[in-house]
């Protein structure tokens, strides 16, 4: 019995002790399964953090962690959506005792820069040509001579804006610089100016001044004032607008133009001062040179310029400017004008409305005359050399193309991106932007290629930079994403500007050629001739020179007045609702 009743215990303890064994181990199991579930939730919480640490341009890690080692992986969906993967190990990858993977959606909307295109088409000093049976379906406004063909088969359907050309160089500047200046953060500086001292008596067009900016402050006020003593005066002169949008975090040109130019007497003090804001979070800074190298004038500040009697105090340096004079004054000629014309002279044309001149010969006016008008003002263009380079940086963080790139027959997705050699499009390939690109090269669209923005950029526009010439024919053929508010713009950076033919030129010695329809489309060459053939019609064209050739047709589209132009996925990352799931 004794025997018996020693059995009965000894096979119970054992049961008791392998379930508690088993027990143990299921346990230590489910707790490394859900330590491992945890390591790869922060995987995914890691991958989110360094996607907005690195402008989206992060691809992933492997790393230790406590007990356990993940490794993250992102794909990319498109410019703007990635998936997310991270698979954690207990205690490593080699052996592991437990693993866990995760995988989330994440998704980021564009970073955007509100930039207006207020006429049909802008032009700087290289002026306008408007070919025989060629149309401009809205307003112009040109820094040089507007010409036509024909006033009877030339025509711009909206106002005409002539504006004086400003000089080829500006007369003063101070260009170097190697620190900065903020104002506008606290009360102290906050109203900033540099004094220059012009060597002729002209216009003052417009000024450029190197700046970038602290978050997004609001529109400011540029002065030209005079001078007393060493110190800016109440009296203002002239004044413009300084665009935020215009300015970015990094240092760029901004060019400011004055609603009615001020003529400047020779040898005499002015300032050009910035009427800025007090904010914390939202301020500038101006490019200053420590050195002090500009000799015709000195900087200074003040907390309010007009308000009681302010006290200047010196700015150690100069800070970097240009102030440009005008040169020879504006001409429309031979166009027919069906809205109103403002130019210093009007020559050989029909001006259906009214017409504001100093100058009037062989033209028709159907409305009111106004003899010994102003001449319209320099007006600036509508993006900066600043928001060009953010531009190219959102490109490069993407990744980089070396050489040549040809897209493969049907669809091909790209961006952003930079590509070292040319993008050429020539056998009905269709390229979908889904990032902005940065071409180093050239661009060739023809024999049915197209290039157009993918749908995620919704009512944003978006756009492609080109380094040399950019040429669209044989059907090729530009678009937005598909929404109506959704244009592609195309940027020529080249300073091709027409005459004898050279290699670095598109046909024409222009910087953009084009010589099909192209819809929905912003063309602008700040530096060179867009060139426009063959009953092209497009939404918006802003360039140094425009040549329309015959039965070419440029129509505004009003939603440009307010387009806003992503640069791409540099917004937040963030989680897409519903995407979270576990892979076992």
């Amino acid at each position: 019995m004794s025997l018996v009743f020693m059995a009965v215990i000894m096979v119970a303890s054992v049961s008791v002790v392998s379930y508690e064994g088993n027990f143990v181990l299921q346990t230590k199991k489910n707790y490394n399964r859900e330590k491992a579930l945890a390591l790869a939730e922060a995987g995914i919480n890691q991958a989110v953090y360094q996607l907005n640490q690195t402008a989206g341009s992060y691809t992933g890690e492997t790393f230790t962690f406590g007990d356990g080692a993940v490794v993250t992986q992102v794909i990319n969906i498109d410019g703007f959506n990635k998936t997310l993967e991270a698979t954690a190990y207990i205690p490593n990858a080699v052996s592991p005792i437990a693993q866990r993977k995760v995988i989330l959606k994440v998704s980021t909307e564009p970073s955007t820069d509100a930039l207006a295109f207020h006429y049909g088409v802008q032009v700087g000093d290289g002026g306008v040509f408007i070919g025989m049976g060629a149309e401009i379906d809205g307003n112009v406004y040109s820094n040089g001579p507007i010409t036509g063909a024909d006033k009877d088969h030339s025509t711009i359907t909206g106002d005409a804006w002539v504006a004086g050309a400003a000089a080829a160089i500006p007369d003063q500047q101070s260009t170097s610089s190697n620190s900065d200046f903020r104002f506008g953060k606290d009360s102290s500086p906050v109203d900033t100016a540099q004094s220059f001292q012009p060597t002729i008596s002209a216009p003052l067009t417009k000024v450029s001044i190197l700046l970038k900016k602290h978050d997004s402050p609001s529109d400011v006020t540029v002065y030209l004032v005079s001078n007393s003593g060493s110190a800016p005066t109440k009296t203002a002169l002239a004044q413009g607008t300084l665009r935020s949008s215009l300015v970015t975090t990094n240092y760029g040109w901004v060019d400011v133009t004055f609603t009615s130019p001020y003529t400047v007497q020779a040898n005499t003090t002015y300032w050009i001062l910035i009427d800025a804001y007090e904010d914390d979070d939202e301020y500038w800074y101006w490019a200053k040179d420590s050195a002090a190298g500009y000799t015709r004038g000195a900087p200074a500040y003040t907390s309010r310029w007009n308000v009681g009697n302010p006290t200047w105090t010196p700015i150690s340096g100069d800070l970097a400017f240009k102030a440009w004079f005008g040169g020879q004054p504006g001409t429309l000629d031979n166009v027919k004008v069906e809205g109103d014309a403002r130019a210093n002279t009007i020559s050989n044309s029909d001006v259906v409305r009214d017409a504001y001149f100093q100058t009037l010969s062989n033209t028709t006016v159907g409305g009111t005359q106004h003899p010994g008008s102003a001449d319209p003002p320099t007006q600036a263009f509508p993006v900066s050399d600043g928001n060009i380079a953010d531009w190219k940086q959102a490109a490069e963080a993407g990744g980089t193309v070396i050489g040549d790139f040809r897209p493969s027959a049907g669809e091909t997705r790209l961006g952003p991106k930079k590509i070292t050699g040319n993008l050429i499009l020539d056998n009905h390939q269709i390229l979908i932007l889904t990032g902005t690109v940065w071409v180093q090269g050239y661009i060739d669209v023809g024999n049915g290629g197209s290039i157009r923005l993918d749908p995620n950029y919704g009512r944003n526009s978006g756009m492609i930079i080109v380094d040399k010439w950019a040429q669209i024919s044989n059907n090729g053929a530009f678009s937005g994403s598909g929404d109506e508010d959704s244009f592609l713009m195309m940027i020529s950076l080249t300073n091709c500007r027409g005459g004898t033919q050279t290699p670095d030129c598109a046909t024409n010695n222009s910087a953009i050629v084009l010589y099909n329809n192209v819809d929905s489309t912003i063309f602008y060459a700040p530096n060179g001739l867009i060139y426009l053939n063959n009953l092209v019609e497009i939404k918006e064209v802003t360039g140094y020179m425009l040549h329309l050739s015959n039965n070419t047709e440029v129509d505004y589209h009003s939603g440009l007045a307010n387009a806003l132009f992503s640069n791409g996925p540099s917004g937040a990352w963030s989680a897409v609702r519903g995407t979270w799931q576990e892979s076992r």
